[in-house]
């Protein structure tokens, strides 16, 4: 069923959520043409990590899914599609999370870097660990593609890092009307899948939260939140290209120290152009990465399993005395003073 999506205006989705969707429509026979024109044109600017497109067009491509295949279930295919990769910054830090329920809560907080469309959270009660889902537009059937996208994604993605067979899941509830054949949703769900119900939630045994992660690395979990606190930061930000600009900055530096040229590749332009837009918005890319290093110093200090070193490493510079320069000249105190203060 086609929507009117025109309620999400101003939602978006990232570039690397959106290109899964978009592979699977492809495999899944669906015409290029018809989905080029949803995303706006090029697919390589799906490959941009920074990129955010419309969350409408994800819905609809969703209903374009369906209209071609005759496929009314196709969004647990894509569900099933999803895995945890380095393009899909928020799910892959969830791999080094502890255990699942620190895993769960981490996609929560993060989730709009994923997509605007709803959230999700997690209520520990008597009945089981239950994560429910609230989409931002309360129409039950007009959202059930992305309602089933979400949950499959949730048992396909556990399943994988946490159990070997089937989710331990007690009871599937669905907010929207029962399809002609549940099969595809027993495969998945099990056998207790409830439809018309008044609230969207997937309900398992408390326990299975504890399960440890065979991936965890605390180092690495510390460190994916500072970028995703800062990549947070400007999600909302006005102005594409500072936006842009910023959030390349803070996923890359991580890796090393970050030139224009970098940027210049990732957004697909001439150094002469960004230098331009960037003057036209009365900054530079040096003081752009001067804030987002400064930003993110802050967010790093405040984690006390990151030495001073492993921060300067971070923030990408050649040495720990050019970070204790950069340090003293932000806030007037030396990262060791700043660090004292924060135990006192």
């Amino acid at each position: 069923m086609d929507g009117d999506y025109s309620r999400f205006s101003g939602r978006t989705v990232a570039a690397g959520y959106l290109a899964t969707f978009y592979k699977g429509a492809l495999a899944a026979g669906v015409e290029q043409s018809a989905l080029d024109e949803i995303i706006g044109g090029d697919p390589a600017s799906l490959t941009i990590p920074t990129r955010r497109f419309p969350a409408a067009g994800l819905l609809r491509l969703l209903d374009l899914a369906v209209a071609q295949t005759g496929k009314r279930t196709i969004g647990i295919d894509f569900g099933l599609n999803l895995r945890p990769g380095p393009r899909i910054d928020v799910i892959y830090a969830t791999t080094f999370c502890h255990n699942l329920r620190e895993a769960i809560e981490l996609n929560s907080a993060y989730q709009p870097l994923i997509q605007q469309i709803g959230r999700t959270r997690l209520v520990v009660d008597d009945r089981g660990a239950r994560l429910i889902w609230t989409p931002f537009w309360d129409a039950p059937e007009l959202m059930r593609l992305f309602t089933e996208v979400a949950f499959t994604g949730y048992a396909s993605i556990g399943k994988w890092m946490v159990w070997a067979d089937e989710p331990p899941v007690r009871v599937m509830r669905f907010r929207h009307a029962a399809p002609p054949d549940l099969s595809p949703y027993h495969e998945v769900f099990g056998e207790n899948v409830e439809f018309g119900a008044d609230i969207d939630e997937m309900i398992f045994p408390r326990g299975v939260l504890e399960t440890r992660l065979t991936g965890r690395n605390p180092e690495m979990v510390s460190r994916m939140r500072a970028r995703l606190d800062a990549m947070l930061q400007v999600l909302d930000q006005p102005g594409d290209v500072i936006r842009d600009v910023r959030a390349i900055i803070a996923t890359r530096l991580t890796h090393g120290p970050v030139k224009i040229d970098t940027i210049c590749t990732q957004l697909n332009v001439s150094e002469r152009t960004l230098r331009r837009h960037l003057n036209q918005a009365d900054t530079s890319f040096g003081e752009i990465l001067t804030e987002v290093r400064r930003d993110l110093a802050q967010i790093f200090m405040n984690d006390q399993n990151m030495s001073l070193v492993q921060i300067s490493d971070a923030l990408g510079f050649s040495d720990q005395s050019a970070f204790s320069r950069a340090f003293k000249n932000w806030f007037d105190q030396s990262p060791l003073a700043y660090r004292q203060a924060l135990s006192a």
